[in-house]
């Protein structure tokens, strides 16, 4: 194997390596806080996030569209489904007292 096919795998194996780190490209993923903490939404792999509302945590499928909407889809009456809108900053605009959420972690 000549030096120049050994850089271009180690290149290449390099590349991969960034991609998987950075959650293979999903903007969503992280953790998300209001100002004050006392709402946290922790976005994960596999169509699922955590919502912490004041000391209460349940555990909600979501569903995106393109880079645009978060939509989680809680089975308890409330929330029921509550919607997210992200922001250029990368931040989400929930509704009513939800309000804006930081990406705190990735």
């Amino acid at each position: 194997m000549t030096n120049r096919m050994k850089l271009l795998v180690l290149l290449l194996a390099v590349l991969s390596l960034g991609a998987s780190c950075n959650g293979g490209g999903n903007v969503w993923l992280g953790t998300y806080t209001n100002a004050n903490g006392s709402i946290t939404l922790d976005v994960k792999n596999g169509g699922k996030a955590t919502i912490a509302l004041l000391g209460q945590s349940m555990e909600c499928p979501y569903t995106t569209q393109s880079n645009t909407t978060l939509t989680l889809n809680c089975s308890e009456d409330p929330p029921g489904k509550v919607e997210f809108a992200r922001q250029s900053d990368g931040s989400l605009l929930g509704p009513g007292f939800v309000g804006l959420l930081t990406k705190t972690r990735r």
